[in-house]
């Protein structure tokens, strides 16, 4: 990439709790994550499973399906969710994400790269 991309200011951690709601966030969020990450940093989420919010599946998807970001997601341990009154209805996911470097991304090539998992 360059011009304006190259330009951009990169982040070694970035951090979102429960950012995809509507129609294009995916995609939105997905997009600053690859374009605003430092390789080998980390992009921490934590939102709602996907059938408890629309469209963190579609986020989901694209994070899982990324040849330039490592994904995995694990469910929110209940000390981290202790004292939050919807955590007794709505069940979280954590997400941590690290963008690869070019090297990387040449020796991990898919499939079966990213991944869900218990516990991290």
């Amino acid at each position: 990439a360059g011009g304006c991309e190259a330009a951009l200011q990169q982040h070694d951690v970035l951090l979102a709790a429960d950012i995809v709601n509507g129609d294009g966030l995916s995609e939105l969020v997905e997009r600053m994550v690859r374009l605003h990450l430092a390789p080998r940093g980390l992009f921490l989420m934590v939102a709602p499973r996907p059938f408890h919010r629309h469209r963190v599946d579609e986020l989901r998807g694209l994070l899982l399906a990324s040849d330039t970001l490592q994904t995995a997601i694990a469910p929110v341990p209940e000390w981290l969710s202790a004292g939050i009154e919807e955590a007794a209805d709505i069940k979280h996911e954590l997400y941590v994400v690290q963008r690869r470097t070019p090297c990387e991304m040449e020796r991990f090539k898919r499939p079966g790269r990213n991944e869900e998992t218990t516990s991290l």
